[in-house]
């Protein structure tokens, strides 16, 4: 069930000024991504709610920039400076009539954050990336069973499954307990996730990744 990437323009028309310092690109297109008004959720069958394709595209930029400085550079230089500040100050104003990031952009971050940590599932450096798993389920606990917005709640499902394999038995005991608290119902891929996990955690083989 690997996710086929959306055909969809460069947000920042790469075709047209190619990226010169890959850090300043990384940070203008997370930028660009927080900003961008565009960026909308969409019905999906299997997802039942999906990132628009546009949205897709900077989850995908941001990934392929951030592969090429490797994953000990995006976890100290991009999740843990950059992403972590916007997803604290997001719970924090979820208290508050004030948002300064959208629903939509929210998501999408944290879907990039199940794509860098496979950066590093693949370098293998599991140990550190189970840090990075640890630290979504526990963003996610604190809201996911009180007001958090549906489309945020899946978007944390499948970024916990990306990640899995650093720590599959915790991932599937939480996602297994999300599921309980579950007010809507849930989409075909959330059962895949937790039946793939649960192989996982008891084979201790690899799962496929969205």
């Amino acid at each position: 069930m690997k996710r086929k990437r959306p055909k969809a323009t460069p947000p920042l028309s790469w075709k047209l000024v190619p990226p010169g310092n890959i850090c300043s690109t990384i940070t203008s297109t997370l930028k660009a991504l927080l900003e961008d008004k565009r960026l909308t959720f969409q019905k999906s069958r299997w997802y039942g709610e999906d990132l628009c394709p546009t949205a897709w595209d900077y989850v995908f930029s941001l990934d392929l920039l951030c592969a090429q400085l490797g994953w000990m550079w995006t976890d100290t230089h991009v999740i843990r400076k950059r992403v972590w500040l916007i997803l604290n100050t997001w719970l924090l104003e979820t208290q508050t009539k004030r948002r300064q990031f959208r629903n939509v952009s929210v998501a999408a971050v944290i879907r990039l954050l199940g794509r860098l940590g496979q950066q590093g599932l693949k370098e293998n450096l599991a140990a550190s990336v189970e840090n990075l798993t640890k630290s979504i389920i526990e963003f996610g606990t604190q809201k996911v069973l009180e007001d958090m917005p549906w489309e945020v709640q899946l978007s944390l499902i499948y970024a916990s499954h990306d990640l899995a394999p650093s720590n599959p038995k915790t991932t599937l005991k939480t996602l297994q307990l999300w599921q309980q608290k579950f007010t809507k119902p849930v989409p075909p891929a959330v059962t895949k996730c937790i039946s793939q996990i649960s192989f996982l955690s008891s084979k201790k083989k690899p799962t496929n990744v969205f």
